[in-house]
């Protein structure tokens, strides 16, 4: 993280880097499209935004207030894992440190 956007890298052996910026003070994903079904502050209201984790959680109910985008969804979340409507992250690595701008 660096200011309001996080940086992803993404390393496999034999493959070649992957580099995400996405700015989580908003509602637009990391290809530039705006999601109208997020926030338009993203997590900028949420002082613990920067935490690692998965960053597209979302909620059935749609009304108004920072974490209702009313996305796909049952609630019930056997059966979302089993209709695939959930996020899972693995970490093998992550590296801590005072915020500085990526030198990627």
């Amino acid at each position: 993280m660096y200011k309001n956007v996080m940086h992803l890298t993404f390393s496999a052996q034999g493959k070649e880097d992957v580099n995400y910026s996405i700015n989580l003070g908003n509602n637009v994903d990391a290809y530039g499209k705006v999601d109208e079904k997020d926030h338009p502050h993203g997590y900028a209201a949420d002082w613990h935004y920067f935490k690692a984790g998965a960053y597209n959680q979302c909620s059935t109910k749609s009304a108004k207030g920072i974490w209702y985008p009313g996305c796909l969804g049952t609630g019930d979340w056997s059966k979302d894992k089993q209709n695939g409507d959930y996020a899972q992250v693995s970490f093998s690595k992550l590296a801590l440190s005072p915020a500085t701008p990526p030198t990627k």
